[in-house]
């Protein structure tokens, strides 16, 4: 409820006038919903219950039938790529980032406005990584829902953020684009964060005097320039 009630108030400060009524927890819950980190824990809380892999708790307040809420389930676990194979087998067949892919569904199946993605790659291998930022790409794509990803990997954020928050002791202290954030090197480090590897490499060849311009920070923009300087013979490897 804190956290809730913390992204309450974060979101709609930007939206709401001074005196308009902010929406109270519950209607706002309606609207959000967060995907834990640690999706081994919830997933584990529904097969000490003998529930399925995703599993839609208000289907009696939104009026659904226990077919519809089944189809709903089915239906969000085809959204992130899983087939209903998936619906009712044990947790513990599930590989790390299936398990993510569970969590992220049972999130979906209440089809939210606002979805919160709590670290959704940590502990995962590179192609888990690439699997679940992939996923998050496309669900962006194709539902329209709002995704909010609470991230501390830079190169992750790089690669799906239009616009970058960072907060620093409780406070907001950076929000803009990410070509804007990412140029404040020197600030992130200072409060314990860094730059995507992109960003290093282009501090780097400016140290060297090659002309890389500060704005560069996803990796296809980045090869794309070096290509264009080795035609040119601007460039040669040191």
């Amino acid at each position: 409820d804190q956290m809730t009630d913390g992204l309450r108030q974060a979101i709609v400060s930007g939206y709401y006038r001074p005196g308009e009524r902010l929406p109270t927890i519950r209607e706002f819950s309606k609207l959000l919903h967060v995907s834990i980190r640690a999706p081994l824990e919830a997933i584990d809380r529904l097969r000490r219950k003998r529930q399925p892999v995703v599993y839609y708790d208000d289907c009696d307040t939104d009026g659904l039938s226990d077919e519809e809420a089944r189809l709903r389930a089915v239906e969000a676990l085809s959204l992130v790529g899983l087939t209903e194979e998936v619906y009712n087998q044990s947790p513990f067949d599930l590989s790390g980032g299936q398990m993510r892919r569970v969590a992220i569904a049972g999130v979906l199946a209440m089809k939210p406005s606002v979805l919160v993605l709590d670290e959704p790659c940590a502990g995962l291998d590179p192609h888990g990584r690439e699997e679940i930022l992939g996923l998050i790409r496309r669900l962006h794509r194709e539902s329209g829902a709002t995704i909010v990803m609470v991230s501390h990997s830079m190169d992750d954020v790089a690669q799906l953020a239009e616009r970058v928050m960072v907060m620093h002791r409780g406070h907001l202290v950076m929000d803009g684009r990410p070509e804007e954030i990412f140029s404040r090197g020197e600030e992130l480090r200072k409060m314990g964060l860094d730059v995507p590897q992109v960003v290093q490499l282009g501090e780097q060849l400016r140290a060297r005097g090659y002309e890389i311009p500060e704005q560069i920070y996803r990796m296809e923009d980045m090869q794309e320039l070096l290509i264009r300087l080795l035609k040119k013979g601007e460039y040669h490897a040191q």
